[in-house]
């Protein structure tokens, strides 16, 4: 068994007047360093074997050097002069004892490091064996690798090889042997006389490396454990330290918050206050940035985008189109003469200048007037188809017999030109040009607002429009004509209808002739005036005085929109009032001094 060593004592050194000094630093210092060696206690026997018998011997030297000085040995001074040596001499020889036990138990402390130290040396040369016993497997592993390797050749070759293969196993065992029995003999665990059985019996050998390696394994696995446990054990007393720390610095902070909030409640309440409107405040800014955008644009669709001089302009640049239009129809006659009869079928001539502006604004958003020409010409050939038709009837006819000198009846030709002017109205127009449902949206929002410039266009009367309409409680005795009851009982059915040029059914809306029309057809009351205009209409009636008008007779007005003659056309229903196709369709008076329609009344019209 190997011989175990200790480090060498060192005898004391004699000590120093300084250090012998009870007051001195230095022996604060090593009575410190003692009482923490010695668990804070003095052993008994410094005291007993000391310090006592010091003290009695420096008590007698204290008087016997009191009466040397011719002083006294049996007073109370002579005596406290020695106590007072006595007392010093103990405490010297207390502190003597003391440095004693003090070197005493460092030297058995530093024995048990060295101890210590001597066991993990042994464990390091077992760890080495270990090594070693690696190294021996890699070559047994290498010198096979080599045997493989040798493919072919004679037979001689191939047993050197296999030879060569047993002698590296055989060298490799050998140092497992050796290592093994190293590492048990130094670590405690077998003496020579084992290691000689073992090295010669395979069995024994073989239990050896067992509890060897066991041994190993067991003192790595506690060397790990107790690694891994210090690590948690000072990981967790940290994080307890410091979650303590932060706790006591929380609190510490949480009260000085109370005290302050204590001594300035009304500092604070003023501040909280304070904070409470400005997050208002911010939240009103907020909910107002959210609306301006929004407004913001809402209001942009909403508007038409060009200047003012350029939407008025295209307005009259359309209207001098349909003013050609109406000259050309004027003209018809002229243009096409010959003919036994002219008839015309005709709707009215006009639109809603802020269904074209809303339009063009979709399409070419801040237009000018130049760059929509083309646009203009393509919209006003889709909204109204002028067709002539040339019919001929054999009509039978009187006539005198020149040479007999009676009547005879003949058959002849009778030429008739039918005029026909379809206004499909700009809305119909617009609705099929294929526009997506954002731009018709957007559209639809600019006729409703009227662009926000509605003074752009305010005198035009069919412009604006409204879903509100005037109702009105005919007299009941005007009722008791039948024809009048059922020329109102048909004209109300479509109250609230909206204006649309062009327009002379429930399906498409009406125009002022196209309403009139409308109700005079299907009244029942046998009228058949067709589909003519305002004026086409008056060609249909007898005019009659104001004082003669009675219920049912039509009104006539002139100059309401940009055309020659009568313009405008509506039911007279008696005591001033006429139901037509405003916008929408509705009652109204007619005999207001500020009325528009009484300054632009034309005359009054009975039905033939």
């Amino acid at each position: 068994m190997a011989k175990r060593t200790e480090g060498p004592k060192k005898r004391p050194g004699p000590r120093s007047k300084l250090e012998d000094e009870p007051s001195s630093a230095a022996h604060r210092r090593r009575m410190l360093k003692f009482q923490e060696d010695a668990g804070g206690k003095l052993p008994e026997n410094v005291r007993e074997a000391v310090y006592e018998p010091a003290k009695e011997t420096a008590a007698a030297l204290g008087k016997e050097a009191a009466a040397a000085f011719g002083k006294d040995a049996e007073s109370g001074a002579d005596e406290n002069l020695g106590l007072e040596v006595a007392e010093k001499s103990g405490k010297a020889a207390e502190t003597a004892g003391q440095s004693y036990y003090s070197r005493k138990l460092r030297n058995r402390q530093r024995t048990r490091k060295w101890k210590e130290k001597d066991k993990a040396g042994k464990l390091k040369e077992y760890e080495k064996a270990e090594k070693l016993k690696d190294s021996d497997k890699a070559g047994k592993r290498k010198d096979s690798d080599k045997a493989e390797k040798l493919k072919g050749g004679a037979v001689k070759s191939g047993s050197d090889a296999g030879n060569d293969k047993r002698k590296a196993a055989g060298r490799g065992a050998a140092s497992w042997d050796v290592a093994d029995m190293t590492g048990l003999e130094e670590a405690g665990l077998t003496t020579g006389e084992d290691a000689a059985e073992a090295a010669s019996n395979p069995l024994s050998r073989w239990q050896q490396r067992q509890a060897l390696k066991r041994e190993y394994a067991r003192r790595r696995a506690g060397k790990t454990a107790e690694q891994t446990a210090a690590t948690a054990s000072s990981a967790g007393a940290d994080v307890f330290w410091k979650s303590r720390s932060a706790a006591k610095e929380s609190a510490g902070i949480a009260e000085r918050i109370g005290n302050f909030a204590r001594e300035h409640s009304a500092l604070l309440l003023s501040i909280l206050g304070l904070a409470l409107l400005i997050v208002l405040l911010s939240g009103l800014l907020s909910s107002c940035s959210l609306i301006m955008p929004g407004g913001g644009n809402a209001v942009l669709g909403s508007s038409f985008t060009a200047t003012d001089e350029d939407v008025t302009g295209t307005e009259e640049d359309y209207i001098a189109l349909e003013e050609a239009l109406r000259e050309e129809l004027d003209g018809i006659e002229a243009a096409h003469p010959g003919y036994d009869e002219y008839r015309y079928t005709l709707d009215e001539i006009g639109h809603n200048p802020y269904v074209l502006a809303s339009y063009l604004t979709v399409v070419f958003e801040d237009y000018t007037r130049e760059e929509v020409q083309e646009t203009l010409q393509a919209l006003f050939e889709s909204q109204y188809t002028l067709t002539l038709r040339e019919e001929v009837e054999i009509r039978t006819r009187t006539v005198i017999n020149l040479d007999t000198g009676e009547e005879e009846e003949e058959e002849y030709e009778y030429y008739i030109l039918n005029v026909t002017l379809t206004n499909l109205g700009l809305e119909a127009v617009i609705a099929e040009l294929g526009l997506t449902d954002d731009e018709m949206a957007r559209y639809d929002l600019l006729l409703e607002t009227c662009g926000n410039r509605v003074y752009l266009f305010a005198d035009d009367i069919y412009a604006a429009s409204s879903e509100d309409y005037l109702d009105y409680d005919i007299p009941a005795e005007a009722l008791t004509d039948t024809a009048f009851a059922n020329l109102i009982r048909e004209a109300e059915k479509y109250l609230g209808y909206p204006y649309v040029w062009g327009g002379s059914s429930p399906r498409t809306g009406f125009d002022c002739s196209g309403y009139v029309c409308w109700v005079l057809n299907h009244c029942g009351n046998g009228w058949d005036v067709g589909r003519t205009t305002a004026q086409g209409l008056l060609a249909y009636c007898d005019v009659v005085s104001e004082d003669e008008a009675q219920p049912g007779d039509l009104v006539f007005f002139a100059g309401t929109y940009g055309t020659n003659g009568v313009s405008h056309v509506g039911i007279y229903v008696g005591n001033g009032m006429m139901i037509h196709a405003g916008n929408p369709v509705s009652y109204e008076s007619i005999e207001t001094e500020s009325s528009y329609w009484q300054s632009h009344f034309y005359c009054f019209g009975r039905l033939e």
